[in-house]
């Protein structure tokens, strides 16, 4: 009996050893073969990439390490044909258009002295120099050098420097393109150039040819050629540049919009983005030109100046700068303006399935996606014609599809990480491509909960500046397919709310002083907040975070946190550093 139970027995644990070692092995299997199947789809890919024409590796005509001073020859027709653009490496480290004067005819020259109160190409004949001599050596803020300008030939005189100069970027390491265009439709020269920065991410840069007043040792020269980087249109083509990208389609148009609301409503988004202190500016729609099609004034509030820009053939371009004759002023909020704009949502798919199909203005796309090693997901994004492969660190993702009224489309797949921590990757689909997706730079990028309305969703991200907890605010997509919020102040959540899968709280965390506290406060929630009371909170007072405010104060980097008291009262404070101590 006792043999036969010893034999069952080793039976029984033979059979659960082989069970127990089948699993691994079928995995492993499982593993192979679905190995094999993603190998064979980059390999088909790859078979119909060879029949399209590849982008050539982009060529490096200047890079900083190489010392070179000249880095192109352009045809400038506002300086009367072939100018050259030179870098200098000294404190400044500028840019230089230059024109080669050496050659000019004394008989042409005329000479001015530097005390002059003003000069116009009115005052010259076409293709005479002038030879601005400094009316002494070392005149603080004037000239050290004679300055020769000249007068150009075109339907209309302008002068134009001997050395223009222009700053693209500290940061510009290497160029590999540089193009004469007129990107703005003003009917002036500008220059785009194309490289990349000290981290090897590629720029692109638009500097604007600009013909107006200009100083030239504190003098004032009417009608002058000069450079100036638009940083902002700089910034606007950049959102949707990919790496694929030629500085001649950057150019002719990848930012095009089929209204004058969606460009004015990207470009106002751009502007809040690009500035340093929330709430800076105004805004306004007025037909300028008559056209019946208003312009949109951009008002700056800090230094008092306005810019226009119109909508014509589908961008928008600059229009004109703030003058004392006709002073252009906003009198809008970004949010007034844009609830004016009557952006419309979105259609919105999510994308639930793996190896899920959807179409995209008639074209078929797949998303798939597998785990790997190391916390980390593979993505797989196919049409007929292309693929991308995203390999991010996840254990968990949402995607979704939104498709607007011009047939934009764009895919947002949210990475999301057990810490929690996530990255947003976007897809533009809107020209049938395939491309490398754009990493969202925003610090709103955790997503916890479901999008179903294009204009108006949550975003969240972790906030320590009081105790770990969790702020998020309500967003929106812009026409180019980045997420934007026109909050500025944020909402504290309990950090748990920001766990995928978990419920989002509608209430703070509590909070516990650790110290007593004389603490700098204001208890009005409406208008500007003005810290000017103080009051005494003692140790273990408890309080719930309510919101927060990033901003600058005298260029310090400080964050206002509202909390209520148990007695529901409302009480903000500016933190700086670890000037407010609490724990939960």
């Amino acid at each position: 009996m006792k043999k036969r139970i010893v034999i069952v027995t080793g039976c029984l644990v033979v059979i659960v050893g082989a069970i127990f070692a089948y699993i691994p092995i079928k995995r492993h299997m499982e593993k192979q073969a679905e190995d094999k199947k993603w190998e064979a789809e980059k390999k088909h890919y790859e078979e119909l990439s060879k029949d399209q024409p590849q982008p050539e590796e982009p060529k490096i005509i200047w890079s900083r390490e190489d010392d070179k001073e000249k880095i192109a020859t352009l045809d400038i027709p506002e300086m009367d044909g072939e100018v050259e653009l030179r870098f200098y490496e000294g404190a400044e480290k500028e840019f230089h258009i230059v024109k080669d004067i050496s050659a000019v005819d004394e008989k042409k020259t005329k000479t001015v002295k530097e005390d002059f109160e003003s000069i116009s190409p009115e005052d010259f004949e076409e293709d005479e120099f002038v030879k601005i001599e400094p009316s002494h050596k070392e005149n603080s803020g004037g000239l050290d050098e004679p300055v020769v300008i000249g007068i150009g030939s075109g339907e209309k005189k302008i002068f134009y420097g001997g050395g223009n100069t222009f700053q693209p970027c500290d940061e510009v390491e290497t160029i590999n393109e540089v193009k004469t265009c007129d990107y703005n439709l003003d009917n002036i020269t500008d220059i785009a150039m194309f490289g990349t920065d000290d981290k090897g991410k590629k720029h692109v840069w638009f500097v604007e040819g600009v013909v107006g007043s200009a100083n030239c040792g504190l003098k004032l020269i009417d009608d002058a050629y000069w450079f100036s980087e638009d940083e902002l249109q700089s910034n606007l083509a950049e959102r949707n540049m990919n790496d694929n990208a030629s500085l001649g389609e950057v150019i002719d148009g990848d930012i095009t919009y089929k209204s004058y609301q969606d460009g004015y409503f990207d470009l106002i988004c751009q502007v809040e983005m690009d500035s340093e202190l929330p709430n800076s500016f105004r805004y306004n729609l007025k037909d300028l030109d008559g056209n019946d099609i208003p312009e949109l004034i951009v008002y700056d509030i800090n230094f008092c100046c306005g810019t226009a820009y119109t909508f014509k053939s589908g961008k928008v371009t600059f229009a004109r700068d703030d003058c004392e004759d006709t002073p252009l002023c906003g009198k809008f909020s970004f949010g007034e303006i844009a609830d004016k704009l009557k952006i419309e949502s979105c259609d919105i798919k999510k994308i639930d399935e793996n190896n899920e199909e959807f179409s995209i203005n008639g074209d078929k796309y797949c998303l798939k996606y597998r785990d790997l090693d190391n916390h980390k997901r593979q993505f797989s994004l196919t049409n007929k014609e292309g693929m991308d492969r995203l390999e991010v660190k996840a254990d968990n993702h949402q995607a979704y599809l939104f498709t607007n009224k011009d047939g934009k489309a764009f895919i947002y797949i949210f990475a999301l990480t057990d810490k929690p921590t996530s990255k947003l990757y976007i897809y533009n689909l809107s020209d049938g491509k395939i491309r490398k997706p754009i990493l969202y730079d925003g610090e709103y990028s955790l997503y916890n909960g479901e999008i179903k309305d294009s204009r108006d969703f949550k975003l969240q991200c972790p906030e320590n500046s009081v105790v770990d907890s969790a702020v998020q605010k309500t967003f929106f997509i812009t026409a180019t397919g980045i997420p934007f919020t026109k909050e500025t102040i944020a909402q504290y959540i309990s950090s748990d709310s920001i766990i995928f899968g978990n419920k989002i709280a509608k209430k703070g965390d509590k909070i516990i002083l650790e110290e007593t506290k004389e603490l700098c406060f204001d208890d009005k929630m409406d208008g500007e907040v003005i810290f000017n009371k103080t009051k005494t909170f003692k140790k273990g007072e408890e309080f719930t975070l309510y919101k927060y405010e990033p901003h600058l104060d005298d260029e310090e980097v400080c964050n206002t946190v509202w909390v209520k008291t148990k007695k529901g009262k409302v009480i903000g404070f500016k933190v700086y550093g670890d000037d407010f101590v609490a724990g939960k």
